[in-house]
């Protein structure tokens, strides 16, 4: 790939940006769940555990209405985004296992795990926790087994996700000795939030002008974008972008191949307000490009792009100009 080619390339792919959860928590689902081993570092430990759990019995009627109070405290301080109040709620080495299969260990740990997840724009705080049994082990023990349902600001359902918790009284007081999240059932579609991308869009560069069309395709699971490019020197360029959804991030993701035999892959992040695409792509004899696109929209028919951090084999190439781009009325 040559240098211009991909300097060009950087400035229109502001298609390929356009066309390069719910909830994901520290990586995974914003699912509260809980996991079903006190040290899933010792087999021991595992073994103690489970046999405890073989040998459980319902909780008494105390203990079980503490534990349940214990989740409206959780369900509140969610909803509060507050992470130090939900990271206390475990004991001092307690720890998490999410959906993903990623492990936090320690409360400041389980805490970090938080505030990155509500620093989030599309962090959803709105959390029901359905607690279905509380059943005892021995007397300082319990596992409480239930739903979590994760809802939009607007009380509609985004996820659902069953989980597990093993309590410990420590000091009178219940904490949860660890956490797992078993995988959760989706209702939203996180390619929704790009829905106003599809259609027709054209756009003008100092280097050439484009033009993308987008469609969906396999029952919304996928975003197809084609675009074309026609530099100021005649030369003529098709892309073909695939847009898709990684199922364990619940995460934005895309694929790009050029017409050269070239191919590349984006990521997708939001701020709320406008879209950051980070994206790497390889040219046919083999030379590495990435770049940082970012594209805002302005209403329903304009949004503007630009590309920043643009290196071509580790070579620094300048930002590109903000450009406009307008949708093409049929």
């Amino acid at each position: 790939m040559h240098w211009k080619r991909w300097q060009n390339n950087c400035r229109i792919q502001l298609i390929s940006a356009l066309t390069a959860g719910t909830l994901m928590l520290c990586g995974s689902s914003a699912a509260f769940a809980q996991d079903e081993t006190a040290d899933s570092g010792s087999s021991a430990s595992k073994s103690s555990v489970s046999s405890s759990a073989e040998k459980s019995e319902p909780a008494s009627s105390t203990s079980e209405a503490e534990i349940k109070e214990n989740a409206r405290a959780y369900e509140a301080a969610f909803a509060k985004a507050d992470s130090a109040a939900l990271a206390a709620m475990w004991a001092e080495n307690g720890t998490f296992l999410d959906a993903s299969g990623n492990r936090y260990d320690g409360r400041a740990e389980i805490e970090r795990c938080f505030k990155e997840y509500f620093k989030r724009a599309d962090a959803d705080k709105n959390l029901e926790i359905k607690v279905e049994s509380v059943r005892a082990l021995g007397d300082k023990g319990a596992i409480e087994k239930g739903i979590s349902v994760v809802k939009d600001s607007n009380g509609k359902v985004q996820s659902e996700a069953p989980y597990t918790v093993i309590h410990v009284k420590n000091n009178g007081k219940w904490e949860m000795a660890s956490v797992t999240e078993q995988a959760a059932r989706y209702y939203d579609n996180p390619l929704d939030k790009l829905r106003w991308m599809s259609g027709e869009w054209s756009a003008k560069g100092s280097n050439g002008e484009a033009t993308l069309s987008t469609r969906w395709l396999a029952d919304h699971h996928f975003m197809v974008t084609t675009f074309r490019v026609k530099t100021n020197n005649g030369e003529t360029l098709e892309d073909t972008q695939i847009i898709g959804v990684d199922p364990r991030r619940r995460a934005i993701i895309s694929w790009l191949f050029d017409s050269e035999g070239g191919f590349g892959h984006g990521r997708w992040s939001t701020d709320g307000k406008r879209w950051a695409v980070d994206v790497v792509r390889t040219s046919p004899d083999g030379r590495r490009a990435e770049a940082r696109n970012y594209f805002e929209p302005k209403d329903s028919d304009t949004f503007t792009w630009r590309s920043t951090g643009r290196k071509l084999n580790g070579l620094l190439i300048p930002d590109s100009d903000s450009i406009t781009v307008n949708r093409i009325h049929l």
